[in-house]
């Protein structure tokens, strides 16, 4: 798809290693506002490592990553930016009540030590409500399952009403019953303008919103396109037995989006 204006995310000539071992190799890869971008590939396609590098959570060998148009180490305005990563122990372990984890996403668009207030905890409600666990706001954290916690970080990303939201297989753990209703709620802020790059192996609801497929092998954009259907399996084939998965390591961001 032609893109128009300044890509939302950009990565020109974007080269990574992790443990020495080369991960992304020259990718090339534009997300304009407006488009919803899926991005397939086998595990240890260097799908995690692409959404990371595009973030500045990971540092390149080659190449630059841009946000709307500035270097991603100069940008800042990072609640325009909704971030989902892939494994619940962002949330494991935190003493904190699910409200105050969806609540952290909200820092992004108050002024500095500002406390949160009504407005802050309205979205709050909003998003958890959209992923199904108003009813869990005031819940422990730690004591959530793992579907249920990857909801929480969806509803985190959700509540800072962002431009762009980067979710990395935001559907792994989670029931087919939540995926059809967040499918829902991620068709509405798409049609109401929002950017969205997400990773998968399959689409299952989310299939009927894609605009564009960008394929991953072994480091490399192999596809860049119309829609591919949703299983997948023909991404797979490019899957070499023994290839390492991806091992990014997550955990709170002290800097950067949420």
């Amino acid at each position: 798809m032609p893109l128009t204006g300044v890509p939302a995310l950009e990565l020109v000539g974007g080269s990574a290693s992790l443990g020495g071992n080369p991960v992304l190799r020259d990718v090339e890869l534009a997300l304009a506002e407006g488009e919803f971008v899926v991005l397939l590939g086998p595990n240890g396609s260097g799908k995690t490592t692409l959404v990371r590098a595009l973030l500045g959570l990971v540092e390149m060998t080659k190449g630059q990553a841009r946000i709307f148009g500035d270097p991603v180490g100069e940008f800042s305005d990072w609640g325009r930016i909704g971030y989902v990563p892939q494994r619940f122990s962002a949330t494991t372990g935190v003493p904190a009540t699910v409200e105050e984890i969806v609540l952290t996403g909200r820092a992004g668009r108050a002024r500095l030590f500002r406390p949160y207030n009504r407005s802050d905890r309205r979205a709050a409600t909003a998003a958890l409500e959209s992923v199904g666990l108003a009813d869990l706001a005031g819940r422990r954290a730690s004591a959530l399952s793992g579907g249920q916690g990857q909801r929480v970080l969806i509803a985190r990303a959700l509540a800072t009403d962002p431009d762009v939201l980067v979710l990395d297989e935001p559907l792994a753990g989670v029931d087919l019953e939540h995926q059809a209703g967040f499918a829902a709620t991620l068709g509405a802020l798409h049609r109401g303008g929002r950017a969205v790059l997400l990773v998968a192996h399959g689409l299952g609801p989310l299939e009927e919103l894609v605009t564009r497929t960008v394929v991953l092998s072994e480091g490399r954009v192999v596809h860049d396109g119309a829609p591919l259907p949703g299983d997948a399996e023909g991404v797979h084939a490019h899957h070499h037995h023994g290839e390492r998965p991806d091992h990014d390591a997550y955990g709170p961001v002290a800097r950067g989006p949420v």
